[in-house]
C-alpha cells in the first residue's frame, strides 16, 4: 500500500515475495489451516474484485469486477499497483474466530483486502460468498437490506480502505430471476 504526501491516496501493491511464506516460518510451527499463506500473484495484469452493491430492489447483490494493474519495480521487488481511489482512512481489521455479525448495509464505501483467516458473507439477495486471503471485496451496499456474515475458524484479518463521505456507485437494476 502506498500513501502519497499532500493528499491521502491509496493503491494496493502486490509485493513478491510476501513475509510469512518462507520455508523457515513453516518449519518452526506446525502447519494448520490457520497457517495458509497469502496467495502470491506473479505478473498479474488484473486483480479480481467482488463488488457488493444495493440494487434497485433494495437488496445487496454481487458482481465481479477486474481492475488493471500498473507495473513497476522498486528496490528489486515487482509492484502491481491497482488504482482504487482515495480512501479517507486505512484500517487493519481483525475479527475473532467464528464470530457472526448481523445483517447490515455498509456504513460507507469500503474495500477489504483479506490478509489471513476467512469470512463467509450472505447477501440479502441470498448470494453466499466465501472470502479468503487475497480476496478483495468492495462494499457499496449503503442502503437496503445489506449483508451478514461469519468469520472463519481462524478469525479474520484484513486491510479496510474506508471512503467516508464519498458516494457509492449508483444502484443497478435487479438481475432477472433465473428460470
Amino acid at each position: 500500500m502506498r500513501i502519497r504526501l499532500g493528499r491521502l491516496s491509496a493503491s494496493l501493491l502486490l509485493l513478491v515475495p510476501l513475509a510469512g511464506c518462507s520455508e523457515k516460518t513453516h518449519a518452526v510451527r506446525p502447519a494448520t489451516v490457520c497457517d495458509a499463506p497469502i496467495p502470491i500473484i506473479y505478473n498479474a495484469p488484473v486483480i479480481n474484485v467482488t463488488h457488493v452493491f444495493t440494487g434497485a430492489d433494495g437488496l445487496s447483490h454481487a458482481e465481479p469486477q477486474h481492475e488493471e494493474a500498473d507495473a513497476s519495480t522498486y528496490l528489486g521487488a515487482t509492484l502491481r499497483e491497482f488504482q482504487l481511489g482515495d480512501p479517507s482512512n486505512v484500517v487493519l481489521m481483525t475479527g475473532p474466530p467464528n464470530f457472526a455479525f448481523p445483517k447490515h448495509p455498509a456504513p460507507y464505501r469500503e474495500i477489504f483486502l483479506v490478509l489471513a483467516g476467512s469470512m463467509d458473507l450472505e447477501l440479502s439477495d441470498g448470494t453466499k460468498l466465501s472470502e479468503e486471503p487475497g480476496s478483495l471485496i468492495m462494499f457499496d451496499d449503503l442502503t437496503g437490506a445489506g449483508h451478514a456474515g461469519r468469520f472463519g475458524a481462524c478469525g479474520y484479518v484484513a486491510v479496510d480502505l474506508q471512503y467516508q463521505g464519498k458516494p457509492a456507485a449508483p444502484a443497478r437494476p435487479a438481475a432477472p430471476a433465473a428460470h
